[in-house]
């Protein structure tokens, strides 16, 4: 642990907030998300339960006998949420933004179905390269599979998923009877000292705001008092990820609402999904827009690429140039941590989210189009 991260540590502890933590290194980020816990108003808060016996474990021994709990769910994603049942209480709200309302019910296979959404919209063979799942012969069978039937590989692929899942995140504890939602119609305009949001009200000095992008379920909360943030997984970089519920121009408009939010509330401390805190209002918005600079930067490579090309435009086309790219740092950075090496970056998911932001539409033999409507 260095002098960094003491300082993170303490500035929390003073507020009364405890983060669990795979990594407290501050430069370096965790396949498994953050868990942090807070009392408010004589009741405890969980934010994000992640996943695995030993995280459950961690937060139960720092709960010890208290029973007096609620569960606030930045998003669907498993690596958040699957110990949620293992910590709820018989009287405990598990709380969800509505759009997640669907998905608690497939959490399990709300994760496999990225790979087959993947599989879906990329040429497949390239696709199972990157993926790293699978030896060349058993590519080769797979292909061979794919000529049989299209249904044969998205069969295997959902399979593989499910257990590459089990192996990663481990048993899915919903807690469905205990789940609450936050739904639209209940939100009201919350009026704060220089900034008026809609949301929601969880506590007193305890709220809810939408922050769509890396999914359209996400949530941020803000916990007045110690004028701390718990972002999730927001500013995630590459945002977003999720091929299914992600979306490029929400994620932007979630920058630019935090960074508002930030500087109008004189925010102290920025809690997120899968690095350590960042501490006081300035670097908070160094913080923000950094992450704002890297994903415009990569943006606009990306849309250079599909300008300078006739349509129909190839995915993995996109995809072997920007792998080319020697004129970026950062694309060389993205390039080498892109899944499966990392789970927070998905390059070809970016790049067909950008196809999608610029009214491409996907044709029959996997190529991206111009839409006639745009």
């Amino acid at each position: 642990m260095n002098n960094t991260t003491d300082k993170i540590l303490a500035k929390l502890s003073q507020n009364g907030i405890v983060i669990l933590a795979k990594s407290q290194d501050p430069g370096r980020g965790s396949d498994i998300a953050n868990t942090y816990l807070f009392e408010i108003n004589d009741k405890q808060y969980i934010i994000d339960t992640a996943c695995g016996k030993k995280r459950s474990d961690e937060i139960k021994k720092h709960l010890s006998n208290k029973s007096n709990l609620d569960i606030l769910c930045t998003h669907y994603h498993n690596d958040h949420i699957a110990n949620n049942g293992r910590i709820s209480k018989k009287n405990s709200k598990i709380i969800y933004h509505f759009n997640a309302y669907e998905k608690i019910k497939y959490l399990r296979t709300n994760g496999t179905g990225q790979i087959i959404e993947m599989a879906k919209t990329m040429r497949l063979r390239p696709l199972l390269k990157r993926f790293k799942m699978f030896s060349r012969t058993q590519l080769g069978l797979i292909m061979f599979l794919n000529k049989i039937s299209p249904l044969l590989p998205m069969i295997l692929l959902f399979f593989t998923s499910y257990f590459y899942s089990l192996l990663t995140i481990g048993r899915i504890h919903s807690g469905k009877s205990n789940i609450w939602i936050l739904w639209e119609k209940y939100k009201k305009t919350i009026n704060l000292k220089k900034i008026s949001v809609q949301g929601w009200l969880i506590n007193e000095g305890l709220y809810a705001f939408e922050t769509p992008g890396h999914t359209d379920d996400h949530i941020m909360y803000y916990l007045e008092p110690a004028k701390a943030v718990f972002a999730g997984d927001c500013l995630n970089f590459l945002n977003p990820n999720d091929i299914q519920f992600g979306d490029i121009e929400e994620t932007f408009r979630s920058f630019d609402f935090l960074e508002e939010f930030v500087i109008k509330e004189d925010i102290d401390i920025l809690a997120t999904g899968h690095y350590m805190p960042i501490i006081g209002k300035e670097e908070i918005l160094k913080y923000i827009a950094d992450s704002k600079r890297k994903h415009i930067e990569i943006l606009d490579l990306i849309k250079g690429l599909i300008e300078n090309k006739n349509t129909p435009i190839d995915l993995e086309e996109i995809l072997e140039e920007m792998t080319k790219n020697e004129s970026s740092e950062l694309v060389k950075k993205v390039v080498k941590l892109t899944f499966p090496r990392s789970t927070l970056i998905f390059l070809d998911v970016f790049i067909l989210k950008t196809l999608k932001s610029l009214n491409y539409k996907l044709r029959s033999d996997g190529l991206w189009e111009k839409s006639e409507a745009a």
